[in-house]
């Protein structure tokens, strides 16, 4: 039984339509256990429901990839709206992989170092199939040095700045100011007529939520061929960090993070005592064990007897899962702004490190701040107090009404 450990301490069996999500959360892997899938097929299913937290999920792509050998027990209506929203998914993901082999490219003609991250290049690298992973953007890491050139290049290309935090407009003077580096870690270009948005990196994300210096990324850089082009990406281990800590940040809202972990986590070149060891150099062991508890979690995964070991010695790993496991399947919302610090908090390898994410959420300036109060960089320090300002003003403290 697929389920979900409850406050109480009984188990709660999981409706069908997540257990059909957590194996088509196995991409073409799941083919490995029919008679599993059979029989969740002959329960009665919710096939309104069904589409509906797929969509939620970002897993249309890969239900269909799970069902449509299996159609005789399928509502005709239903296996016809996913295969469309696949055929979609496929037509956008060969567009977005044009535009990558293109800036890539251009990029290597300028001697601009880069990294595609998540998306297209994640999908066309990992997934059986390209298409099986729907994404609408592209995300470009570049050295913070070769971030300015870069901007100019992609001017180049017909790009436009959107946004960076509120609702203004930005100008590419804006985004080549130094307080945007300093304070931010990526900003949005769009291009209308290919109708492609590009988040530009300079940093993975905020410090606090993914502390390895970003000098060091580079070292876990690598390439696959995707029709005689080699598009640099992160090396499995880097990578696999770094999705856990984007979705970390994001409060794990999508299943569909999970199934990059396991498609990463079962490709054949990931070496999970690397990843253990990449995680232990820079305190993200705990974290890691946890990431890899949720992978567990989908049916039939397998993981190295060491990794199940370390894992069901650690009990705060296995309660943050059952945590976001309950909040996914049971109550069905997003986490807060509050409880995705203290999920992250109670992940960290240190007591110092767990104290950080609090102290830098409350007190460490981002670009809305300087957007709300555009100080130069010599004036930075002042933001340490006008943040707080800020975040009472937005979320604290009112009196109640009688």
């Amino acid at each position: 039984m697929i389920g979900v450990l409850l406050d109480n301490g009984r188990k709660a069996k999981l409706r069908p339509e997540y257990q059909l999500l957590l194996f088509a959360a196995r991409g073409g892997n799941c083919a490995e256990f029919p008679a599993e899938l059979e029989r969740l097929l002959s329960e009665p299913i919710d096939w309104t429901a069904l589409l509906r937290i797929a969509q939620k999920h970002r897993l249309l792509e890969m239900l269909y990839w799970t069902l449509r050998q299996r159609n005789r027990t399928i509502p005709e209506e239903f296996l016809s709206k996913i295969e469309k929203a696949s055929s979609f998914t496929a037509k956008i993901n060969e567009r977005l992989l044009t535009e990558i082999v293109s800036i890539t490219k251009i990029a290597n003609q300028a001697q601009i170092p880069l990294i595609h991250m998540k998306g297209a290049a994640l999908a066309a690298s990992v997934y059986n199939e390209s298409w099986l992973r729907h994404h609408g953007d592209l995300d470009i890491l570049v050295p913070v040095e070769h971030f300015a050139p870069m901007l100019d290049l992609l001017k180049g290309e017909q790009y436009e700045p959107t946004v960076i935090e509120t609702k203004e407009k930005a100008t590419w003077e804006t985004l080549h100011r130094a307080e945007v580096r300093a304070l931010g870690w990526a900003v949005t270009v769009r291009h209308s007529r290919k109708l492609i948005s590009i988040d530009l990196h300079w940093r993975l994300m905020k410090n606090s939520v993914c502390s390895i210096p970003i000098a060091e990324t580079w070292n876990h850089r690598s390439f696959f061929d995707y029709r005689g082009n080699q598009i640099p990406v992160f090396e499995p281990s880097m990578n696999f960090l770094y999705l856990a800590r984007h979705a970390a940040k994001h409060g794990w809202t999508h299943l569909r993070w999970i199934a990059d972990l396991v498609a990463l986590a079962e490709s054949r070149e990931f070496d999970f005592e690397a990843l253990l060891q990449f995680a232990t150099r820079y305190e993200y062991r705990r974290f890691v064990l946890f990431a890899l508890e949720l992978v567990r979690r989908c049916p039939g995964t397998r993981l190295p007897d060491s990794v199940v070991s370390a894992i069901e010695v650690d009990p705060a790993v296995r309660q943050q899962a059952e945590f976001i496991w309950q909040q996914l399947f049971i109550e069905e919302r997003d986490l807060t702004a509050k409880e995705c610090l203290a999920h992250l908090s109670a992940l960290e390898d240190s007591r110092f490190r767990a104290m950080r994410i609090y102290a830098d959420a409350f007190a460490t300036p981002t670009l809305r701040d300087w957007e709300q109060s555009p100080l130069a960089l010599p004036l930075f320090g002042l933001f340490h107090l006008l943040r707080p300002m800020r975040l009472l003003k937005q979320y604290g403290f009112r009196k109640k009404r009688r």
